[in-house]
């Protein structure tokens, strides 16, 4: 472990290095064609838009955000289906370059690279764009305990950029070092990883002072803070690995290296505590924190993913960068407990009924009354009464047209 403070070096956006500031007309686009908030009975993958995009992250409002490069735009995903496009104010082409990061009050950031000149990309939910011009392009976006912006540069430094649009410079102790992925921790310090010296930095705020800890084989690159938890690394060779907020190794997943690619974006879902990963030119990974459990999914696209968020309709959002298209991983709704019925004639058995995201009612029907009968005896439970012998289905549907069919066995 080595501690070093760092130097302060305050960069004032005066005329020189302003950055422009636009109100172009936000463009409102009809609900798509293909679902946005999409509710299925079981898993599966859709690709509801075309934009080439690279990023994608989710606002504190819960909308989602996306890069267009190719038609110089961001556009949100709001939550009834519906998205608006907003023009980049710069001259000339521009690309995202790798992150994006929510701010206050449903503000959405972007790392910007022009070719020219490089920055953070401000977006407000109001349509005002704005971008922040940095010396190099932002490997990594994060958001401080205050709510500001932070970013690593690819030059061996971080920069905050506070509040009235002047960046705070913080140089590596190891130079010149290549940071990436940055968070916040629960013990309210800065956290970032440092890919080419395989290291995890923290910064203190207030002070200035960053400490590095060796993370061995792992060469990070996205970080992740659990709340009130540990912190999350992806590294290079496909294995996602937990440090405490003291710079010790917790565990490494190693299952998490079943496929052939290295694991790049981590994304927390905070309705059940679980980490999303990508696998680079495979899928993706849920991790469940608490019991080192894991279950894989392969997009059936296969493109480049770099960038996942976990979103408030229950389903995960890809940026598909080695194909046109952005990539949802629709979750299995409906469930219940048991999956499936064996009873004797004239006996029961109760199924209770869950489904992510939904707090409506349920509905109870069985493919062969001759077999078996269901009623409702509570908001979400059923009661599964033999009749006679042989199999049958009783399917549970909600009021959004999604379905499960419980098998049944009478003997």
């Amino acid at each position: 472990m080595r501690t070093r403070s760092a130097l302060f070096a305050a960069c004032v956006l005066l005329s020189a290095c302003a950055a422009k500031t636009g109100q172009p007309a936000a463009v409102p686009q009809p609900a798509l064609a293909s679902p946005l908030i999409v509710e299925q009975a079981h898993e599966s993958w859709v690709h509801p838009f075309n934009t080439r995009a690279s990023v994608i992250a989710v606002a504190s409002d819960g909308a989602i955000w996306v890069n267009e490069d190719l038609n110089f735009k961001v556009a949100r995903f709001n939550l009834d289906g519906t998205y608006v496009e907003f023009p980049v104010p710069e001259q000339g082409p521009f690309v995202v370059t790798r992150d994006a990061i929510g701010g206050v009050h449903g503000s959405m950031y972007f790392a910007v690279n022009f070719g020219s000149h490089y920055g953070i990309l401000r977006v407000l939910r109001s349509g005002s764009v704005k971008v922040f011009r940095t010396p190099r392009t932002p490997t990594g976006l994060g958001k401080g305990p205050d709510g500001t912006i932070w970013a690593t540069l690819p030059n061996g430094h971080v920069v905050h950029l506070l509040s009235d649009g002047t960046f705070v410079s913080y140089a590596l102790p190891t130079p010149p070092g290549l940071p990436y992925g940055i968070t916040t921790g629960s013990d309210g310090n800065i956290w970032f990883s440092v890919h080419d010296q395989h290291m995890l930095d923290r910064l203190d705020p207030t002070t200035g002072v960053i400490t590095e800890y060796p993370t061995q084989d792992c060469g990070p690159l996205s970080t992740l803070s659990v709340p009130r938890g540990n912190l999350w690394l992806s590294c290079d060779d496909g294995s996602i690995v937990e440090y405490t907020t003291q710079g010790t190794n917790v565990a490494t997943c190693i299952a998490c290296s079943v496929f052939s690619g290295y694991s790049h974006q981590l994304a927390y879902e905070p309705s059940n505590g679980r980490i999303w990963a990508t696998v680079n030119n495979v899928g993706i990974v849920g991790l469940d924190p608490a019991t080192g459990n894991y279950d894989e999914h392969k997009d059936p696209l296969q493109g480049g993913q770099t960038e996942i968020a976990a979103a408030p309709d229950g389903n995960i959002w890809l940026a598909e960068q080695g194909s046109p298209w952005i990539s949802i991983f629709v979750r299995r709704r409906i469930s219940t407990v048991p999956q499936s019925v064996t009873v004797s004639s004239g006996g029961s058995q109760t199924i209770t009924v869950t489904e992510a995201h939904y707090h409506a009612s349920w509905s109870a029907t069985s493919s062969n009354t001759a077999c078996a009968t269901v009623t409702a005896n509570g908001p979400n439970t059923f009661l599964v009464t033999g009749v006679g012998t042989g199999s049958c289905t009783v399917t549970v549907n909600d009021t959004k047209s999604n379905s499960l069919g419980v098998p049944v066995t009478v003997r």
